[in-house]
């Protein structure tokens, strides 16, 4: 297994332009997979269920 990450944007987005994406949301102590999904939506929430951050993984933005 490589020490690759995927590769994924941190760039602040409109919610709106998330519509029709494929999202994945982690919890702490979730375990989560390494594979990249493009266009894929990952959320992640601290212990009282606020948004620490959002990850857009890269490719094909939206498949509806």
């Amino acid at each position: 297994m490589s020490n690759e990450k995927p590769a994924v944007t941190e760039t602040p987005t409109l919610i709106k332009d998330l519509i029709g994406r494929r999202v994945r949301v982690v919890k702490p102590g979730d375990l989560i997979t390494l594979e990249l999904v493009p266009g894929r939506v990952t959320i992640h929430l601290t212990d009282d269920h606020r948004i620490e951050k959002i990850i857009i993984e890269l490719g094909d933005p939206i498949s509806i």
